[in-house]
């Protein structure tokens, strides 16, 4: 028994391992990867977008009509605003949670972090002027903090709740999977996922995305004279997993954060990086905005022309407009425009002679977000020992 024993732990690796995991290695998904529901036959759902399908007992899935049980799950576990992130962090208790305590555990360890967003008139009629100021991005969005920090878990209106429905059939978790991520809108905060975001999601789950939220925050590098300034070397892989694995994206809203360098981002590579990628994933974005830093956008410069169209109402009021960055051409201008088809893109400017009056404009919105980063992001360095400790 003896030698038996000592065989298994030589050849099939059953002795001690260490749990403790390394803020350099995320949870990869394995290659190749066990299906969990192997394919049967596809039909379309009512987006037009091939679904699996398996045979299933349950009179839910046999009985109830495929468009009326879509309604039903899109009611159940749709139309809202998902945090989805990944951290590095102590492992919280939710015994000690909920007797108000924070974890005693100071092991930390990678963890899957998600809620349903608190934001405001996230289901308010998609009217310019309630979206573009009562609407904000990741960078006003606070409801994720005490979650992220380990001191309390989700209130119960936080909680997605669809983890039962998923786990009773391969049916219902082929179904409500695809509806999870295609009926919400997704916000990514973690950095390590969006760097690694087709190594850390299915790249299923990715195609079925249409509506995306996330943050872009760059590097801080030493210069010579030890001052910092910002690395935008991170920002264009996020980009490109986001335009190369999201395939069904139709809206997108980029927040970015530079701490206290104002015209980082005027004078920078980030636009004209936003700019590639908006010409990249054109053919498929319906709307997209860009928050920057408020005295950033109180910096931009508009391009001194008539920006007013004639099939849009006159409005002068300063609150009825905003910048729109138009990349009609070869160069990209700054156009302060109503908006009146907020968070669509206006009518383009300048009409052509021979052209559609009614044509849409390519591009983006500019908005003003804030310079100061959720207490749960990490916070940005002060001094180059902050950056770095062995100084």
């Amino acid at each position: 028994m003896t030698r038996l024993s000592t065989w298994i732990k030589k050849h099939l690796g059953t002795g001690p391992v260490s749990n403790k995991q390394s803020a350099e290695k995320p949870p990869f998904l394995p290659t190749p990867r066990r299906p969990l529901t192997p394919a049967e036959f596809e039909s379309l759902n009512t987006n037009g977008v091939a679904i699996q399908r398996q045979p299933s007992q349950c009179l839910f899935f046999t009985k109830v009509p495929d468009d009326c049980r879509h309604m039903i799950l899109m009611t159940a576990f749709g139309g809202r605003a998902l945090h989805m992130d990944l951290i590095f962090d102590v492992s919280p208790s939710p015994k000690l949670m909920e007797a108000g305590q924070t974890s005693i555990s100071r092991q930390k360890v990678w963890q899957y972090r998600g809620a349903v967003c608190d934001r405001p008139n996230w289901r308010l009629p998609e009217t310019g002027r309630v979206l573009r100021y009562n609407w904000t991005g990741l960078w006003n969005d606070q409801c994720m903090t005490r979650i992220y920090e380990g001191k309390q878990l989700p209130f119960d209106a936080e909680k997605i709740n669809i983890m039962g429905f998923l786990l009773s059939c391969r049916q219902a978790y082929t179904e409500g999977i695809h509806i999870l991520y295609s009926s919400n809108m997704i916000c990514i905060q973690s950095k390590p996922l969006l760097l690694h975001l087709p190594k850390l999601m299915p790249s299923e789950r990715l195609a079925s995305i249409v509506s995306l939220e996330i943050i872009l925050e760059p590097e801080w590098i030493l210069r010579e004279d030890d001052g910092l300034i910002h690395d935008f070397d991170n920002v264009k892989p996020i980009l490109d997993n986001v335009a190369q694995h999201c395939h069904q994206l139709r809206s997108l809203c980029i927040s970015i954060f530079v701490g206290s360098q104002r015209d980082i981002i005027i004078d920078g590579p980030a636009l004209p990086m936003i700019d590639d990628f908006y010409r990249a994933m054109h053919a498929q974005l319906r709307d997209m905005r860009v928050e920057v830093p408020f005295h950033t956008y109180r910096a931009c410069t508009v391009t001194p022309c008539s920006n007013s169209h004639p099939l849009e109402a006159p409005d002068n009021q300063t609150l009825s407009k905003s910048i729109w960055r138009a990349l009609d051409g070869e160069e990209a201008t700054n156009q302060f425009r109503s908006l009146a088809n907020f968070p669509k893109p206006p009518l383009r400017l300048p009409i052509s002679h021979d052209g559609d009056e009614r044509s849409l404009s390519a591009g983006y919105w500019l908005t003003d977000g804030d310079m100061a980063l959720p207490s749960h992001v990490r916070r940005v360095p002060v001094n180059a020992s902050d950056l770095l400790p062995e100084l």
